[in-house]
């Protein structure tokens, strides 16, 4: 029982890369769409016409999240 709650840590430390870059790639969109708001409002009204390429990429987005969740998770 302890070797194996010692490979789950070991697993988990080794998986920690790829939850970080997960959550990064989620949140950096976010961060760009804010700073150019601040930056070049005009620019981002933009997309506000095509509501579907918002539709579109929280979708992808949303299977991205779903995917890398797979790869990271050993357990399952």
């Amino acid at each position: 029982m302890r070797a194996r709650l010692k490979l789950r840590q070991q697993v988990r430390t080794l998986t920690a890369e790829g939850r970080l870059q997960g959550g990064t790639l989620v949140v950096l969109p976010f961060v760009v769409f804010i700073a150019l708001l601040f930056v070049n409002r005009g620019y981002v009204e933009v997309l506000f016409e095509h509501v579907s390429l918002i539709v579109a990429t929280l979708a992808s987005m949303g299977i991205g999240v779903l995917w890398i969740r797979k790869i990271v998770n050993i357990d399952s």
